[in-house]
């Protein structure tokens, strides 16, 4: 797919879409990614773990000099394993949206957590001493038991990916670690780290 023919796509999933809620109405706009690959995935991030949702606090926040509010979330996981960078007994990950009060912010495309469900996070050190996804949803696979081994998943809902040279659908990270079991990951990782080191 030529990049002329995705701009339009683009501006229509960019166009504004009037909501309401009960302080008025509201402008909100789609989000559109370009898929990564698992080196641009680990490009980005500076540890790899598995770990597990343990609780949330949603809160207001003006992000980069904005002058209007988001909603965030922080999550606190327990690292069950580290496949890549410094270990650590715990993790707290930033997200965009979640719900304060009575008002809710979804975020398409954002990784999602349930408390309680083993996920496998690329993440990237913030100057807060948190975290953030790499690539949202993308850098997020989920941990399943299958056949007594732990194999991974692609998130329910990796959000609208332009693909950078017409390829699959399915997110390229994704595609390359789904139904793998831990370990096989962890080796492709290692390898993937390996391969681009200098």
């Amino acid at each position: 797919m030529r990049v002329a023919t995705l701009l339009p796509l683009a501006a229509a999933l960019f166009v504004a879409v009037p909501t309401t809620t009960h302080l008025g109405v509201r402008e909100a706009a789609a989000s559109v990614a370009v898929e990564m690959t698992l080196a641009d995935v680990l490009a980005r991030a500076d540890r790899v773990v598995v770990a597990t949702p343990l609780d949330t606090r949603s809160v207001w926040e003006r992000e980069d000099g904005a002058r209007s509010l988001r909603i965030a979330t922080y999550t606190r996981l327990r690292v069950e394993r580290s496949l890549d960078g410094a270990p650590s007994a715990e993790v707290w990950v930033r997200t965009l949206g979640g719900r304060v009060d009575s008002i809710g912010q979804h975020v398409d495309g954002e990784a999602t957590f349930v408390q309680g469900e083993s996920v496998l996070l690329f993440l990237r050190s913030r100057t807060d001493g948190t975290h953030v996804v790499i690539g949202r949803a993308q850098g997020e696979l989920r941990v399943v038991d299958v056949a007594g081994a732990r194999h991974l998943l692609p998130p329910a809902a990796p959000g609208v990916l332009l693909p950078p040279n017409g390829g699959p659908v399915l997110p390229a990270i994704h595609a390359a670690l789904s139904g793998k079991t831990l370990d096989e990951a962890a080796s492709l990782i290692a390898r993937e780290r390996a391969a681009h080191a200098h």
